[in-house]
């Protein structure tokens, strides 16, 4: 089935969700700069002015614009920040990479094998 315009743009509620709880971890992150943040705030004082495109005593439309205004302004803010911590996570990767003695992603050691084959069972009377 094909998505619409809107589930595109706004998603379902589990994507809002995802998107909100995304929001929330990149917006604690100390990396994501400062004018990346603006995003979200700048959204939700949209909520709080007393002048909207839709006014707010239209019922349902006035509220429906607002929350239209701030999920928009969470997929900017993710879709602005993500981008910018893989960037700096690879930068930092690629750093690593130029280390003399590199780690080694294996562990060396012995084994033994133990066969359970042998062993018998007793009855308990």
């Amino acid at each position: 089935m094909a998505e619409s315009k809107r589930e595109r743009w706004i998603g379902t509620p589990r994507d809002i969700l995802n998107d909100v709880r995304t929001a929330w971890r990149l917006f604690h992150d100390r990396r994501v700069p400062a004018v990346a943040k603006t995003i979200p705030l700048l959204s939700l004082l949209y909520v709080i002015m007393p002048f909207d495109l839709i006014p707010d005593w239209i019922l349902g439309l006035g509220q429906l614009d607002d929350l239209v205004v701030v999920v928009l302004g969470l997929r900017l803010f993710v879709a602005v920040a993500s981008p910018i911590l893989s960037a700096r996570d690879d930068a930092s990767d690629s750093e690593n990479a130029d280390d003399p003695e590199p780690q080694e992603s294996f562990i060396d050691g012995t084994y033994r094998v133990v066969d359970d084959t042998s062993r018998t069972t007793r009855r308990m009377r």
